[in-house]
């Protein structure tokens, strides 16, 4: 620390060593960014900035993971719900195993990812008169 403060002795601003590890942490980040870039499919140059949301990216990944489904909601409630958002290819909606109901949880999937961010990014969703948890769902394992 002594180094970082001679150099710039007088100036009332850190020295060299200060400045020179930030520039080097600057260095790291756009590295890092360019790498990111590069395993994404990305050209060199091209910026990950305009890449899909993480998830969006695969067309299996263009779902929604839905919690706090109330029991009264049903499967076609939901679909016309994220119906408004564009055309889905899917609404399920697990069973408790035995009977007794749903999970209260549900899977949407989307034909465009463009509906999917609609859906994502509408707000507060209530469905039935009570309000629903709505984010990406995991990639589904291979």
């Amino acid at each position: 620390l002594k180094a970082a403060w001679t150099e710039g002795k007088g100036t009332g601003q850190p020295g060299g060593t200060a400045m020179a590890q930030e520039a080097a942490s600057a260095s790291l980040d756009l590295a890092a960014k360019a790498a990111l870039a590069q395993l994404q499919g990305f050209p060199e140059g091209d910026s990950a900035a305009n890449a899909p949301p993480s998830g969006l990216q695969d067309k299996q990944d263009q779902r929604l993971f839905v919690s706090k489904v109330p029991q009264h909601v049903t499967k076609e409630d939901l679909r016309a719900h994220f119906g408004q958002f564009g055309e889905l290819t899917d609404v399920y909606l697990p069973n408790q195993p035995g009977g007794g109901g749903h999970k209260n949880i549900c899977f949407v999937s989307f034909v465009d990812p463009s509906s999917l961010q609609k859906a994502i990014n509408y707000g507060l969703h209530h469905v039935g008169g009570m309000q629903i948890v709505v984010d990406l769902a995991a990639p589904r394992a291979p």
